[in-house]
């Protein structure tokens, strides 16, 4: 038990470390949601608050629960210029109402354009790590893999932010809502608390077994339908020439049956537990006004705006509980996208170390020096080459496949660093040169047809902007 309890901390930690990482660079937008919130709690609480003097007032009830509202609404009422008093709260309800709705408005505008921020910077962060990563890392990692995680994972990012600062307003909505039913009354309250908080542990505990794990496997069944997508269509020509499309076709249909069993278990779960909780409310209220009404009789009339004003409160309350812990299962379904780029973010990705030398033209040779290399996890390719190119003569390697060829035309081209030797450029190391001053020099056709889904011009020009 300890040992779990202690994992289930560490996690805990380790998820509220991830969102901060993810947030930390929007503190000031952060801040400002935060009093959006607080604001928009507050003006809905006095709302709902409202309800108890015009039902105290529409059934002319005594005033010794609630007094110190019935005071803090009568000064209110008092500024406006209305005779009615009861006329005067309902017009007070309006104005709290269109206020908390103004708010409400502004919050959600404020919270979607800091969610889209988020969600930008991210994905041109991995796209930039990618970018300036070595060859070795594309040879690393499966190219569906890298698509999404450059496209799709950081959308969750939108997922994350929402729900993390929708739970905050409506845990501050609820601290207010709180505040307020304690003014009217403690047992009440107490009760409700009781009810809420164990409900929240409930759906805490239940939300990360059945939300975090399918949300997992939902992303690795995304990921794994992106490669097969992504090499069906490089691969089309091959998949039709062995007529291989059946086999591919069910491979794609059994990573995409995956994903969505994951979705439709993490959903189902997800919206489970708000049901369960208003099916409690509701046996809460028809119970209690059943005892109130049983054990006293002759007061029953003086409870009613009470019983009334909780009963408005509950109903407004209990889809803040229940959204909490849809939200708390939300954010663990995100995780594992947000854990992703974290990771990716973190990571030292490696990169070759650039030269210094700046190279302005190609004078005398190109020297390869008892060159050695092999590609990671497999034998050398080449060993102990040496070869000289000198400037203004044609030169052609020739070999069987896999001598060892295209490997010198990318260490020349320093995709890779050799492993031992060196490879000169006029009597000096490759490696010192500014690798985009040694690329101007160099004009190369691959092997490898790349063309853009652009104008036949674009693709003539293309890196020379």
């Amino acid at each position: 038990m300890a040992a779990q309890a202690k994992r289930r901390q560490s996690r805990t930690h380790a998820a509220l470390a991830t969102i901060w990482f993810f947030l930390r660079p929007f503190k000031p937008q952060v801040a400002g949601l935060i009093i959006l919130s607080l604001l928009a709690g507050g003006l809905e609480a006095a709302t709902i608050a409202t309800v108890y003097p015009i039902l105290n007032a529409a059934f002319a009830a005594g005033a010794e629960q609630g007094g110190v509202i019935l005071r803090l609404f009568d000064t209110m009422a008092g500024v406006l210029p209305i005779a009615d008093q009861f006329t005067a709260y309902c017009v007070l309800l309006l104005l709290f109402a269109i206020l908390a709705f103004a708010s409400r408005l502004m919050m959600i505008n404020f919270r979607v354009k800091l969610a889209a921020r988020l969600v930008g910077r991210n994905q041109n962060e991995v796209f930039d790590k990618f970018v300036k990563a070595d060859y070795q890392y594309f040879i690393d990692h499966r190219q569906g893999e890298l698509i999404y995680n450059a496209a799709s994972a950081p959308a969750s990012l939108a997922t994350l932010v929402n729900s993390v600062t929708e739970l905050t307003a409506q845990a501050l909505l609820s601290l207010t809502m709180v505040l307020v039913l304690l003014s009217l009354s403690l047992p009440g309250t107490a009760a409700v608390m009781l009810i809420g908080v164990g409900y929240y542990y409930f759906a805490r505990r239940f939300g990360q077994k059945v939300a975090y794990q399918p949300g997992k496997g939902e992303m690795e069944a995304k990921r794994e339908s992106n490669v097969i997508l992504n090499e069906a269509i490089s691969g089309i020509k091959q998949l039709k020439f062995f007529t291989a499309e059946e086999s591919w076709m069910d491979r794609f249909s059994r990573a995409v049956g995956k994903r969505w069993a994951h979705f439709t278990r993490r959903s189902t779960w997800q919206q489970l537990p708000a049901p369960i909780l208003m099916f409690i409310v509701y046996l809460g209220i028809g119970i209690t006004t059943l005892v109130i009404r049983i054990t006293t009789p002759a007061g029953f009339m003086n409870v009613i705006p009470v019983l009334g004003a909780f009963a408005f409160a509950l109903f407004r309350l209990v889809p803040v509980i229940g959204g909490a812990a849809g939200l708390t299962m939300q954010i663990m379904g995100a995780l594992p996208d947000c854990e992703t780029i974290y990771n990716i973010r973190n990571d030292q990705i490696t990169h070759l170390k650039d030269g210094e030398k700046g190279l302005s033209s190609f004078q005398s040779d190109i020297t390869f020096d008892r060159v050695s290399f092999a590609y990671k996890g497999r034998p050398q390719t080449i060993n102990d080459i040496s070869v000289t190119f000198q400037r203004g003569k044609t030169t052609a390697i020739v070999g069987r496949s896999g001598t060892g060829k295209t490997t010198m035309i990318n260490l020349l081209l320093r995709l890779f660093d050799v492993d031992r030797g060196e490879i000169r450029i006029d009597g000096i190391n490759l490696k010192q040169y500014k690798l985009s001053s040694w690329l101007d020099q160099v004009g190369c056709v691959s092997q490898d047809t790349f063309i853009l889904n652009d104008t036949v011009a674009n693709n003539i020009t293309f890196g020379s902007d």
